[in-house]
């Protein structure tokens, strides 16, 4: 009895795994674009978007996603200047190439 219990138990744990496994990282989205967009979240908010759902810090904690998110900093070096403009009260900014 104990046997089929445990067994009932590890079917039920792999089948929720696979619902979560089959979750999309974005909705709508193909998951290796999911992963493109995730690459370019600045390290700040890395932290946070551990807690947004299990597929997002999977996707984030894996090593291949560091190793890739080390490679694509080195590749896009751009400096961001943002400037406010009082009198029409809009925020500027422009990306450039160095």
């Amino acid at each position: 009895m104990a046997i089929l219990e445990a067994s009932m138990t590890a079917t039920v744990d792999n089948s929720e795994e696979n619902q979560e496994n089959s979750v999309p990282l974005i909705p709508g989205l193909p998951d290796k674009i999911a992963e493109h967009c995730l690459l370019h979240l600045p390290y700040p908010y890395q932290t946070l978007v551990h807690s947004v759902s299990s597929s997002w810090n999977r996707a984030i904690t894996n090593p291949n996603f560091l190793l890739s998110k080390k490679t694509l900093l080195l590749s896009f070096l751009y400096i961001f200047v943002f400037t406010f403009h009082k009198p029409t009260g809009k925020i500027q900014w422009q990306a450039l190439d160095p």
